[in-house]
């Protein structure tokens, strides 16, 4: 199982610092934007990231980054993520469920993989009659309402991942939202698993991040070795 952590802060330095500190663990990031059109939160923008890029370049040039456009009009953001695509390593751009994304439009206007994410009053059942689920590659879960970090876990979204196993979707799926030591069991527990954990608050507020990972990786692992003795 995959780990990616995720990024939302409103200030540069933190969000360069907690990269940094995640680099010797971690090559995927995900980078939550949110200017307070969908969500009550602002955090960093895409033009303060390009802003600060050259300060940063060596440190660029180890990771691959997603980015999740909690966003109700991304549409203004398109020109300066075709400006940061050859800048950085985006791997996939993710809209919410809710803005109804033209999924194949986004994908010719952007030239990356696009992602949609999914919150927990979407229904899985409305996604299937509005989209072609094979035609999106990357579905993220979010187990806690788009608002600021640190919120409490929700277990009831857990029951997508089997809804869209089920239904015979076969990429990525992430669980995004309030992932941390205590609810990774709660995750794991259920009959059908996510591929990818987005691990946000839990990094960015731990004291020792290496301890922090290598507590996950333990859960995990031990997950693992429980699952094949079975």
């Amino acid at each position: 199982m995959k780990i990616v952590p995720a990024i939302l802060t409103s200030e540069i330095d933190s969000f360069w610092d907690q990269i940094e500190k995640l680099t010797p663990y971690y090559e995927t990031f995900q980078i939550d934007i949110m200017d307070k059109t969908y969500g009550e939160n602002e955090t960093i923008s895409l033009f303060d990231i390009k802003q600060s890029l050259k300060l940063h370049a060596d440190l660029t040039k180890k990771i691959n980054l997603e980015f999740q456009l909690i966003i109700k009009s991304p549409e203004k953001y398109y020109k300066i993520l075709k400006e940061l695509k050859p800048l950085l390593n985006i791997t996939c751009i993710y809209f919410h469920y809710k803005i109804k994304p033209d999924i194949q439009l986004l994908y010719g206007e952007l030239g990356v993989e696009i992602g949609v994410a999914i919150d927990p009053d979407d229904s899985i059942a409305q996604l299937i009659q509005n989209y072609d689920i094979k035609l999106i590659k990357n579905i993220i879960i979010m187990s806690v309402f788009p608002r600021a970090q640190g919120q409490s876990f929700l277990e009831y979204p857990l029951d997508k991942v089997e809804q869209l196993r089920v239904a015979g979707y076969r990429y990525n799926i992430s669980i995004d939202g309030g992932v941390n030591d205590k609810t990774i069991p709660i995750i794991l527990s259920k009959n059908f698993l996510p591929d990818s954990l987005n691990i946000g608050s839990y990094f960015s507020k731990s004291e020792n991040i290496k301890e922090s990972v290598k507590k996950i990786n333990s859960i995990i692992q031990a997950f693992s070795k429980e699952t094949k003795n079975r």
